[in-house]
């Protein structure tokens, strides 16, 4: 890029004030006595040297351009030095630089800065919080917004987990847990089969019981029990009180009050 030198047509005058008619203008590069040629347009095409002659008026005859760092000296028509001027440049030497055109941009961007030129770029901002009181920044991966932060109850918690009156599940895994009571029994040994509320996709499945009632005799024997049908839709628990004996006094006289838990996998 090259710079025009001052105006088109500046008149230079002598330390005292009149024209300097028939002086010169000398260009180095600045700070040297190295010459440096100046040219005639913008495009640089026409070599000018590195030295005008002023003319009657103090002008030169001619339009100045400058391409990089110049010392020019502006001299009477005796040669005497008048003036020194260093670090005399064009655009590109100088510290300034050119600002994108807006119309290659769209609607939205700013200019920016990479540390070495200026261009337009998207900004990303945060969306008006106006009425977003408690809630979270969030993205779908192409916009940005507010969210609701979640709240969870006993019936909704994290991660996949219900809370059910009789349940509990994480994932797929389901645990069902209740109470029921196993009949008297003129016999030693009684059954209760349970339907779970839930089928369960597949085994293995675990059950434990646990026994509320002893003195389920009248001898006042207590009770083992055993799983003796077990499926995913339900099982079956038979208690035992003293079967080796067989008399009356060993037979279940009293209703067997038991809790249960199952675990396993549902669909």
């Amino acid at each position: 890029m090259a710079t025009r030198l001052l105006d088109q047509k500046p008149q230079y005058q002598l330390a005292d004030g009149t024209l300097c008619a028939g002086g010169s203008l000398t260009f180095t590069d600045t700070g040297t006595t190295t010459p440096r040629n100046v040219y005639g347009e913008p495009a640089l095409s026409t070599n000018l040297g590195a030295t005008l002659t002023l003319g009657s008026d103090a002008r030169t005859s001619v339009d100045v351009w400058l391409s990089g760092s110049y010392r020019v000296v502006l001299k009477d028509s005796a040669g005497a030095t008048v003036w020194t001027q260093n670090d005399t440049r064009d655009t590109v030497a100088s510290t300034y630089y050119a600002i994108p055109n807006p119309a290659t941009g769209t609607n939205g961007q700013v200019i920016q800065t990479n540390g070495t030129v200026y261009a337009l770029a998207t900004i990303i901002q945060v969306p008006d919080p106006t009425g977003s009181s408690g809630k979270f920044l969030t993205t779908d991966g192409s916009v940005q917004s507010w969210a609701s932060i979640q709240t969870y109850s006993s019936t909704s918690l994290p991660g996949g987990t219900l809370q059910g009156a009789t349940s509990f599940q994480i994932g797929k895994m389901l645990t069902q847990y209740g109470s029921a009571q196993a009949p008297t029994a003129a016999a030693t040994k009684t059954t209760k089969a349970v339907t779970f509320a839930t089928a369960y996709a597949s085994g293995p499945l675990h059950v434990s019981i646990t026994p509320r009632t002893d003195n389920i005799t009248p001898a006042g024997a207590l009770c083992s029990y055993s799983v003796t049908s077990l499926s995913t839709t339900g099982f079956t628990v038979t208690f035992y009180a003293g079967q080796e004996h067989g008399a009356a006094d060993w037979f279940i006289t009293s209703a067997i009050d038991f809790t249960y838990s199952v675990s396993g996998l549902v669909a």
